[in-house]
């Protein structure tokens, strides 16, 4: 796949994914569960925005190198059976598989950027993998203070 299409091709697992958070929030009765929801998909909106700029300000060069790139339909099929049976006691679970589901999608830039040989293409990619790593230890300290908050 070139870049610019592995790109598109995580996007749009990520909107499928928030999609997914979406409607599993409109079933939650748990406000705080609510909340970090609208914290997660907040999340996504940035890291969207950050690939964007960093796509606008890269050389058509590096979005148009082709890489080898691994095959997404496990992920793909995860993000389909998420939230099948949500139900408000489910909520904690949810939001792990969330987590999950965005570690496994940071795991596809990363193997992206070890795939080719070309500085400018593996800069790229790490750029995007440092700004993921960030928003999944931003979400990763949510996640933990949603729960203590829900034992208190």
């Amino acid at each position: 796949m070139q870049v610019r299409d592995v790109l598109a091709h995580v996007t749009k697992l990520r909107r499928r994914v928030r999609n997914k958070a979406r409607r599993f929030q409109a079933t939650a009765s748990d406000d705080i569960i609510g909340s970090l929801l609208e914290r997660l998909e907040e999340h996504d909106r940035s890291m969207h925005g950050f690939q964007a700029e960093l796509e606008r300000n890269s050389p058509k060069a590096v979005l148009e190198t082709w890489i080898q790139f691994p095959d997404t339909k496990p992920i793909e099929n995860e993000i389909s059976d998420l939230g099948r049976k949500a139900e408000a006691d489910d909520a904690e679970q949810f939001i792990e598989k969330l987590l999950d589901l965005d570690q496994r999608l940071l795991s596809l830039y990363h193997t992206a950027a070890e795939q080719t040989h070309a500085p400018s293409v593996q800069e790229f990619f790490r750029k995007l993998v440092d700004m993921e790593s960030q928003k999944a230890r931003a979400n990763s300290w949510n996640v933990a203070q949603t729960q203590d908050a829900r034992h208190l």
